[in-house]
């Protein structure tokens, strides 16, 4: 099995170079295939993941979902690497916490969502997150008891589901701390 570096036309890139990781091999798709569809991209007898990342020496590093980012002073900003600082600047446990950015007609934004009552780490948390993307993001703030974030079966924040529970006023419990717009793009 192998993995590859591409550009958005399947073009291999070099070491340091960000793009989205190929995967090919003879067992790749086996048994893989079948009813799946969404980001995954069979191109060639190889799979295109989704998955953002770069080589460095020969080594592969995967950084998040092609989809987990936004632009922020003209640089991709990954969902994970904000969620990575608000538990380092708040103390919040991993796994009770969740990033989602917003690119739209309205601007972009990020939400956080976390299981956690309100309390002097929302203002933490929004210092954190406005070092990272500048005045030019909206940021709010959503907190609620255990359940709020929504998560696959693996794991991984449901980030597309929760804005759009959010958006629809769905999330039962949960409290918007602070908004500075509300943008109607779509999740990424």
């Amino acid at each position: 099995m192998g993995a590859t570096v591409v550009d958005g036309e399947g073009r291999p890139l070099p070491d340091g170079h960000l793009g989205e990781i190929e995967v090919t091999g003879p067992s790749v798709t086996s048994g893989y295939h079948a009813g799946r569809t969404g980001s995954t991209r069979f191109v060639d007898g190889g799979i295109r993941t989704g998955d953002a990342g770069f080589f460095h020496r020969g080594e592969l590093f995967v950084l998040g979902r092609m989809g987990d980012s936004l632009k922020a002073r003209g640089r991709s900003v990954y969902m994970e690497d904000l969620e990575a600082k608000v538990v380092s600047a708040t103390g919040i446990a991993r796994e009770k916490c969740a990033v989602v950015g917003v690119e739209g007609t309205g601007g972009t934004s990020v939400t956080l969502f976390a299981e956690k009552a309100e309390g002097a780490w929302v203002e933490d948390a929004t210092l954190v997150l406005r070092a990272a993307l500048g005045d030019d993001v909206a940021i709010t703030v959503v907190t609620g008891r255990s359940g709020l974030i929504r998560k696959t079966s693996s794991g991984k924040p449901r980030r597309r589901h929760m804005w759009e529970e959010l958006r629809a006023g769905r999330l039962k419990d949960a409290r918007v701390l602070e908004t500075a717009h509300v943008t109607t793009g779509r999740p990424v």
